[in-house]
């Protein structure tokens, strides 16, 4: 079967295949590859930290901090935690250190962990849920794989401290360039 352009298609096919060609010349590919890849960014998480059911039961939230670049360094920035209200109520580094075992640099393929219950209270007296923000940037001040954060959220008897359930929530996680 043989088609004929009309007009109106040939102006639409001219329109479509200039625009295609274009594209690399004029930089709008470039912000194609620039929103998938960063030199800094800012990860807001979700999550919970408190205790239930008569004070028999603990919920703590574990953000996993992951670095998918195959060759190039992250360095976690900054760290501040908010309450349900939107006040703050952890700034890391700041007034308080990074948690015992937190790394603020994660290399190549690396991962670090902050655990809510290494830095807040037992029986927090804050709203919840609360809101994480993670200020990162790359080392080597090159664009790469933004950030990657996975939350999981733990309840824990408190009488002997054996887990009840976790579920993950990673889809709780925002990204942005800085």
């Amino acid at each position: 079967m043989k088609h004929k352009l009309n007009k109106s298609n040939k102006i639409l096919l001219s329109a479509g295949l200039s625009a295609a060609l274009l594209l690399p010349v004029t930089g709008a590919y470039s912000s194609v590859i620039e929103a998938s890849t960063m030199k800094s960014g800012v990860t807001f998480c979700g999550g919970n930290h408190f205790t239930r059911a008569g004070g028999t039961e603990r919920s703590f939230t574990v953000y996993q901090m992951r670095n998918y670049s195959g060759n190039k360094t992250i360095k976690i920035d900054s760290v501040r935690v908010y309450d349900g209200q939107g006040s703050t109520l952890y700034n890391f580094p700041g007034a308080n250190p990074f948690p015992g075992s937190f790394k603020t640099i994660i290399g190549p393929r690396a991962a670090s962990t902050l655990n809510t219950a290494s830095f807040m209270s037992a029986n927090p007296q804050h709203p919840r849920p609360i809101t994480i923000q993670i200020n990162w940037t790359y080392k080597d001040g090159q664009r790469g794989i933004p950030l990657f954060t996975g939350v999981v959220r733990h309840f824990k008897s408190t009488s002997n401290n054996a887990s009840r359930a976790s579920f993950s929530a990673a889809s709780n996680c925002f990204v942005r360039a800085n």
